[in-house]
């Protein structure tokens, strides 16, 4: 992966290696990601210069505005036969995306598009003027017909006629056009530019896995009851919701409602579930919603969950090998992935099965694990959580999701945790059997723990290191002052 140098709020260099003293360059992985969706959030779309440098070493890349203000660099040079195509892929690896170049031009000959076959070093001492989209097209175009009004047929703005098929056509849509939506408080809190590619993740998984859904279709809704004309507005208005509080708070004590769907042995969606403590619905569902939904037997009062089966959902894309947009698609699936979904559906019903037959769970153990592992599937790497989580749930809904789960013992912290820590990993790489994604570390922190214990988590972390944090005092505390 080629390492960026981002002079932002990071704490990293553009000297050298790029790297600070040890406890402050590693330690701040997390603001690099955060840096690198900041320039995701609002330059996708948007034109950029690539200032080139080519020596004996290969060619090195300085992006930037074209008002000149500097964005990035990549430390290691290109091969001194890098083409454009070249960079494109260096771009998506160092930014953990995947990314497309649609234009391309040098700033000497703007009337001229370049090939994605030309040489890079032809262009050394000069600037070309790239424009790339990244992988959140259609997240982008959802929020750009939620603000629009298209799905609220109360609204003028209403459009019968919107799926992502229909506008597929359409240009892609500029992150700045959908960062206003994302930094009003409207629908849950303010997106932080930092947290914008982990809001994408969730908003995206969900409305692009129910775009396979009949009960997604505007025109059809229309002849339902009258209740469920509103169900794809209100179901995104509760899912911008929930992807908003995911990426700017932990998961609570008393988690509210969650809405998710879970598919078929074909990959195609079965039905929806609701997740509440209380029996209530999510806020914005209107009564009319509400009783319609109840009719057709989504009605979280009853407690028959497909907990397990929502889960293996949401991780599709690992159990297929497929990536989650391909998925997703409306073509036909190849039938040998296919048939390693069939398999693992199996097991989620299987496993539900003997849920329901066996010691009845708290609601609230349910629904909080609904929001952690919603949050794992959509890549966080570190999960916080106020209270505890309920163990034997965890542990069946990680053997189910392939994570080989580890338990910290509570109480240390500190040089003591970050031994423990490095060699809880040692061993669990030993561990690992075949087909197996991962380690999942569950962790106890006290309130008093120090900031360097969280750092030290968010370090460890990768894609194949996840870690679950729990606050249980703090939640004991926020029990006590509700009595």
């Amino acid at each position: 992966m080629q390492p960026l140098s981002i002079p932002l709020d990071t704490g990293f260099t553009d000297e050298g290696a790029g790297y600070r003293q040890f406890g402050q360059d590693l330690a701040e992985a997390k603001d690099l990601s955060r840096a690198a969706s900041r320039i995701v959030a609002r330059f996708a779309g948007t034109p950029i210069q690539a200032f080139i440098t080519t020596d004996e070493k290969g060619s090195t890349v300085d992006f930037g505005l074209l008002s000149g203000d500097k964005l990035f660099s990549l430390r290691q040079p290109l091969a001194s036969d890098a083409m454009l195509k070249d960079l494109e892929l260096a771009v998506a690896n160092a930014l953990g995306l995947r990314l497309n170049i649609v234009s391309a031009f040098s700033k000497r000959d703007p009337s001229t598009p370049l090939e994605n076959s030309c040489d890079l070093k032809e262009y050394n001492g000069e600037s070309l003027v790239l424009t790339f989209y990244d992988d959140f097209g259609d997240c982008r175009r959802f929020l750009k017909a939620m603000a629009a009004e298209a799905f609220n047929p109360r609204s003028e703005g209403f459009h019968a006629k919107w799926t992502l098929k229909a506008f597929s056509g359409k240009p892609e849509v500029r992150a700045g056009e959908v960062l206003d939506l994302l930094q009003s408080d409207k629908n849950g809190p303010e997106v932080p530019e930092g947290m914008v590619r982990e809001f994408m993740q969730i908003f995206g998984r969900l409305t692009s896995m129910a775009e396979k859904w009949t009960h997604f279709h505007l025109e059809l809704l229309q002849n339902f009851d009258p209740g469920m004309k509103s169900l794809k507005h209100d179901l995104c208005q509760h899912w911008l919701q929930l992807a908003k509080d995911s990426v700017t708070q932990k998961v609570p004590q008393r988690p509210p409602p969650v809405m998710l769907l879970c598919w078929n042995e074909r990959a195609a969606v079965k039905g929806m579930d609701l997740f509440t403590v209380d029996g209530s619905f999510p806020a914005m569902f209107s009564r009319n919603l509400q009783n319609s939904l109840r009719l057709s037997d989504v009605d979280g009062r009853s407690q028959r969950w497909r907990s397990m089966l929502m889960l293996a959902s949401l991780d599709a894309d690992w159990f297929t090998g497929l990536p989650w947009k391909q998925l997703c698609a409306l073509h036909p699936i190849n039938k040998c992935r296919l048939g390693q979904w069939a398999e693992k559906f199996e097991e989620a019903v299987k496993k539900d099965k003997e849920m329901k037959q066996g010691e009845l769970l708290e609601r609230d153990d349910v629904v909080r694990m609904m929001h952690v592992q919603l949050r794992l599937s959509c890549r966080f790497r570190v999960v916080e959580v106020e209270g505890e989580l309920h163990i034997p749930l965890l542990r069946c809904a990680a053997a189910l999701l392939q994570w080989h789960l580890k338990e910290v013992t509570p109480g240390i912290g500190g040089l003591e945790l970050e031994r423990v820590l490095k060699g809880l990993l040692a061993d669990a790489k030993k561990e690992l059997q075949p087909g197996m994604r991962g380690v999942l570390i569950l962790l106890w922190l006290p309130s008093s723990h120090a900031p360097d214990d969280l750092k030290l988590c968010w370090r460890l972390s990768q894609n194949s290191v996840r870690f679950i944090l729990c606050y249980p005092e703090g939640a004991k505390r926020q029990r006590l002052s509700t009595h």
